[in-house]
């Protein structure tokens, strides 16, 4: 009796081994080919292909789904704690080039109509909140203008009226290419301070930069307006490099501006979900 047992529980344990090791493959190959993928199909294909593996040992599937879940979540878990360790080191090399380009990322300028200035979009269905590290969010941006926070003004500001409207003109005639490049840039750095609000202080998950829309108030004839888009154009891909970095663009010209300005600058960023506050 006690040797037929013990063959049994052998004949168990291998039968188990077996399909550890099937699942650890499984969920590898699905991970890497859905870890970056926003596809929910593609996760439930993955849930597919381990259920009907799981199915095909059907005399040991509730240890096998315990071993697998076991297995899988914590290699979720791991994977967690690399990303976040990524994120940080992302983050402190994207800071550092922000200190060297010399920009400042200046207080967020309140918007100046019946609208908001950031809206953010889940880009995962609920399933995804078992999946935390590959939940992401497209983060849409209002048009900036250029505008600075006056520097007496004590506080954050509440109205437009605390700061003060820049690189006011039109670009080819007031004003030329490299102010209307420098307009550009003041209005990424508004962009990117709020980025870096949304994304709870890490830049690090910035993901990619999907879309830029470049507004230049120009004379008639001017026919400039990529030279003075590449002004926040640049600024983004020193920052996050071309794979993260490289986006679509439209570059356009305006015969206005709110407020007289030169240039008006909306962005759409893909983040990582940051964890709640």
């Amino acid at each position: 009796m006690t040797e037929r047992v013990s063959k049994g529980v052998d004949k168990a344990f291998m039968s188990g081994q077996s399909l550890y090791a099937e699942a650890e493959m499984l969920v590898h190959q699905a991970v890497d080919e859905t870890v970056h993928s926003t596809a929910d199909t593609a996760v439930q294909e993955m849930i597919d292909a381990v259920m009907r593996k799981l199915a095909e040992h059907a005399a040991f599937a509730i240890g096998g789904t315990a071993v697998a879940g076991a297995f899988y979540y914590g290699y979720r878990l791991q994977h967690l704690a690399a990303e976040a360790e990524r994120i940080k080191t992302d983050s402190a090399d994207i800071e550092k080039r922000i200190e060297t380009m010399g920009i400042v990322l200046p207080p967020p300028k309140p918007p100046g109509g019946n609208y908001i200035p950031v809206k953010v979009v889940d880009l995962n269905s609920e399933f995804y909140t078992l999946l935390p590290a590959t939940a992401r969010q497209l983060v849409c941006f209002s048009g900036h203008v250029p505008w600075t926070q006056k520097k007496d003004f004590d506080g954050v500001a509440k109205s437009v009226a605390d700061g003060q409207y820049e690189y006011v003109g039109k670009v080819g005639a007031e004003l030329g290419v490299a102010e209307g490049q420098a307009a550009a840039r003041l209005c990424i750095s508004q962009i990117l301070a709020q980025l870096k609000d949304t994304c709870g202080g890490e830049l690090g998950r910035v993901e990619r930069v999907v879309r830029l829309g470049v507004h230049v108030n120009c004379s008639p004839d001017f026919a400039d307006h990529p030279k003075v888009a590449n002004g926040a154009s640049d600024v983004l891909l020193a920052l996050f490099g071309r794979k993260k970095g490289a986006h679509v663009r439209l570059a356009v010209g305006a015969s206005s501006l709110p407020r007289g300005v030169c240039v008006e600058v909306e962005a759409m960023v893909e983040i990582l979900k940051p964890p709640p506050a």
